[in-house]
């Protein structure tokens, strides 16, 4: 909607000082799941497989760089007590950069290697150079001076003549690297729910087959729904993917959620006024938006109803109307067109009011929802009164919100009609101010 235009809040990219900066200021409220998870790690004796299930967009790969610094002793504000006592190999996989590669060992190894920054020969008198070629040439019976097309040649991958030659020679390799260098292997593997089919499904089992040394925990920060998919995509629609899945991971932990209050501060999104926030809340609990979305949202707003709905003060009938709609009309209707079309589209046909059914939530309408749209002998039916209650009138929270609705959204006419509701006025220019915000192009817009 808004062009290539850059907005203010943009999502992290995971470098290493980005991944610092979020774990000395526990950004998102997750440094002590952080160091539970190093623990887990640390308690692990024996080849096995970590599953971090969380769906896409809420972090997993800050989460598992953030692991990797810790266990690599690069940041000391998170308790790794558990790991100190350890010696360990840490190594970043981004199998999505790598699934063009046809052979998924080949591709891990060289990422190992690369990684560690390991040549020549080792202590233990393992020539890496040998072996690598040994390795590639079981893999793809390519000879040596083949090795950089043996990577990435789409005839690369032949089936193996001999799984125990190759099953060998990656258990020799991890022996001698743990012998030289650490005691364990940590890998961890990012993003192989994006991955083809074709290699997501060979990179898993060649794991399960081929990387069985003891001394290798594996880690997959992975959305389990979306790599179900993947396998269905695979071996067929009837497949049980989840029982596939089953085979592969040991355990499976669950990303927490985020801390919501924590969020807003790192990112600055807490500025915004009370009703604005809290409607912006309840959407993000509501649909159930991931980090990622909620940035997205964020930026959204800044580029409708920021302006208005941070800085309007009450004024006229008219410029209280235009408050409303920013304040509580366009931030719902920013979910639903970018979340969920259909019911966006039965709101605006004035068919659907339950999206603001929000307003039920005193916590919404006991903000400044209620001093726009109640006149002064007015409160909400609960409201707690002090004083005399014999000029009182109680209203239901929504029954004002429905007049707004069904006369903006309902309506087939408004050219000579206007609605006052408590101090409030809408009109045509009220509709008008809703399109134009839901532009992004408004005066009310902010991108930086």
């Amino acid at each position: 909607m808004l062009g290539d235009i850059r907005l203010k809040y943009d999502v992290l990219e995971p470098t290493e000082d980005n991944i610092k900066n979020t774990i000395d200021s526990d950004s998102i409220g997750r440094n002590e799941a952080l160091s539970k998870f190093v623990t887990l790690i640390a308690s692990i004796d024996r080849n096995f497989s970590i599953a971090v299930n969380a769906p896409w967009g809420e972090g997993k790969t800050f989460f598992v760089k953030q692991a990797k610094m810790l266990i690599d002793g690069k940041c000391e504000n998170v308790n790794r007590r558990d790991i100190e006592n350890g010696n360990y190999i840490s190594v970043y996989y981004d199998a999505w950069k790598n699934d063009n590669d046809v052979d998924p060992i080949l591709s891990l190894i060289y990422e190992i290697k690369d990684e560690l920054k390991i040549s020549g020969k080792l202590s233990t008198g393992l020539d890496l150079e040998n072996f690598f070629l040994s390795l590639v040439n079981l893999l793809t019976g390519h000879n040596v001076g083949e090795v950089k097309s043996a990577i990435t040649g789409e005839d690369c991958l032949k089936i193996l003549e001999s799984q125990k030659a190759i099953e060998a020679k990656l258990h020799e390799f991890f022996e001698d690297v743990t012998k030289e260098r650490a005691n364990r292997f940590v890998i961890f593997i990012d993003e192989l729910d994006r991955c083809k089919p074709s290699f997501a499904i060979k990179f898993l089992e060649r794991i399960k087959h081929y990387f069985r040394h003891e001394n290798i925990t594996f880690v997959f920060s992975v959305n389990l729904e979306q790599l179900q998919y993947t396998v269905k995509a695979y071996y067929g629609e009837g497949f049980n993917g989840l029982e596939y899945l089953d085979r592969f991971f040991d355990f499976v932990i669950k990303l927490p959620e985020i801390d919501n209050s924590k969020f807003k501060r790192f990112y600055q999104c807490d500025e915004y006024n009370n009703y604005l926030g809290t409607a912006c809340d309840y959407i993000f609990d509501t649909y159930k938006l991931s980090m990622r979305k909620r940035l997205r949202y964020y930026n959204l707003i800044r580029a409708t109803a920021y302006n208005k709905a941070l800085n309007g003060g009450y004024g006229s009938p008219e410029g209280n109307a235009n408050i409303f709609v920013a304040c509580y009309i366009v931030p719902v209707l920013l979910a639903l067109e970018s979340y969920d079309s259909d019911k966006y589209k039965e709101c605006v046909s004035g068919n659907d009011i339950t999206p603001f059914e929000l307003f039920k939530n005193s916590s919404v309408y006991g903000s400044g929802f209620s001093r726009l749209i109640l006149k002064g002998d007015e409160h909400y039916v609960g409201s707690i009164i002090n004083g005399n209650e014999e000029n009182i009138t109680y209203i239901e929270p929504m029954e004002k919100f429905t007049e707004v609705y069904e006369y903006l959204f309902k309506e087939p006419d408004i050219n000579h009609q206007e609605l006052d509701i408590g101090h409030c006025r809408f009109n045509k220019s009220t509709k008008q101010y809703i399109d134009l915000l839901m532009s992004g192009l408004s005066h009310e817009a902010e991108y930086v």
